[in-house]
């Protein structure tokens, strides 16, 4: 595993918008949502896809996880090996923070994933929430971790494109959920309710149609940019070595070792 760690980024950055980009052939190609610009929810809402969604997604937080705990680590043997200065005596709190977040993204998306929009709105929407802002969380203090660890473990460069990426991602969210909200609010205004039918079909002849695609492309991008984030640590992973965990058991009373005289008993019994 030591010389792979560092395709598990790589993998990452491919599923997440390649799990939406399949939901999305399946549910325009059997007419559940419009062709152009769908919301991802309205892309995993309805069966089948819905199930390749969850399925999918639990896939890839799965490897997210294990990304946020490789992370966690190497920060943690980083500043042990390295002498640090008073005024970086709390890293290891603002690591656990930068952990905590990253974990908490992870189960917003999974929440996402298995409590589809179509079912329970409320649920899916705060697993939505929580994904994206713990993402954003995550990345910045990600970054500001990445600064104190170069030039030793990080380039400049690579801390300037995490900046750079955190910063689109949070502007991106900003939108995405502001417009939905204005579109949303229009298309009240015409119909009088919240239909979830109506919105997977949204097209340019209902009221709020500009905003609801300005929403939809701002989250298929914060996908690709938070994707783009976790691909950067491609970089990191190639320093980093894991060692598989040693098995210890315990017995009471210990097991004596088996004689080679009952083999052959066993072997007699037997023939």
């Amino acid at each position: 595993m030591a010389s792979k760690l560092r395709f598990f980024p790589v993998t990452v950055f491919f599923a997440l918008p390649g799990t939406f980009l399949i939901t999305y052939l399946i549910s325009a190609l059997m007419h559940h949502v419009e062709y152009i610009l769908p919301t991802i929810s309205d892309t995993g809402a309805s069966v089948p896809e819905s199930c390749v969604f969850g399925m999918l997604l639990n896939l890839t937080v799965a490897l997210m996880l294990f990304i946020v705990y490789v992370r966690h680590k190497q920060i943690s043997e980083f500043f042990k090996a390295k002498s640090i200065n008073k005024s970086k005596e709390h890293v290891a709190m603002i690591n656990m923070i930068a952990t905590s977040a990253g974990v908490l993204s992870c189960i917003g998306l999974d929440v996402a994933a298995n409590f589809q929009i179509s079912h329970l709105p409320p649920v899916h929407d705060c697993g939505i929430l929580l994904c994206f802002w713990c993402s954003a969380i995550y990345i910045f203090i990600q970054t500001v971790i990445s600064f104190w660890m170069s030039p030793e473990m990080t380039s400049l460069w690579v801390v300037a494109v995490r900046g750079i990426l955190g910063m689109m991602a949070t502007a991106l969210i900003v939108i995405a959920i502001t417009v939905e909200l204005v579109a949303e609010e229009k298309l009240i205004d015409v119909y009088g309710n919240f239909n979830r039918s109506v919105i997977a079909h949204w097209n340019s002849t209902q009221p709020g149609w500009p905003e609801h695609i300005t929403s939809g492309l701002s989250q298929w991008i914060t996908v690709v940019t938070i994707g783009s984030f976790i691909l950067t640590y491609y970089i990191d992973f190639k320093r980093v070595t894991i060692y598989p965990p040693e098995l210890v058991m315990h017995a009471d009373p210990v097991p004596k070792p088996v004689e080679a005289t009952n083999f052959r008993s066993l072997q007699y019994i037997y023939s």
